[in-house]
């Protein structure tokens, strides 16, 4: 299975999961426009999503991984659960981000 399936596989699973809590509402404009703190993005490339939970995406071709950050602990384990069903890999995590394996 490649990634973009991966991906659309974990977006509509996690549309089901809808009320297992977290949001997709912004947390106001400064919580949006700046990455999670900690959250190892440099040399990486934001990219669009529209991943539920999923604040902003940072693929990481050099390490061959990607970086979700997300407004809340709980938005990130919700998503987590998804992720990890499809046979994600974790590398490491903070509070409000995680990088995932490519």
């Amino acid at each position: 299975m490649n990634k973009a399936t991966v991906v659309t596989v974990l977006a509509a699973a996690v549309l089901m999961l809808g009320g297992c809590g977290g949001s997709k509402e912004p947390a106001g404009e400064a919580a949006s426009s700046a990455p999670a703190a900690g959250a190892p993005i440099d040399g990486c490339t934001e990219t669009a999503t529209e991943e539920l939970y999923v604040r902003k995406l940072y693929h990481c071709d050099a390490r061959q991984a990607n970086v979700y950050t997300f407004d809340s602990k709980e938005a990130r384990d919700n998503w987590w659960k998804v992720a990890e069903s499809t046979g994600s890999m974790k590398n490491t995590e903070g509070d409000t981000w995680m990088e995932v394996k490519q």
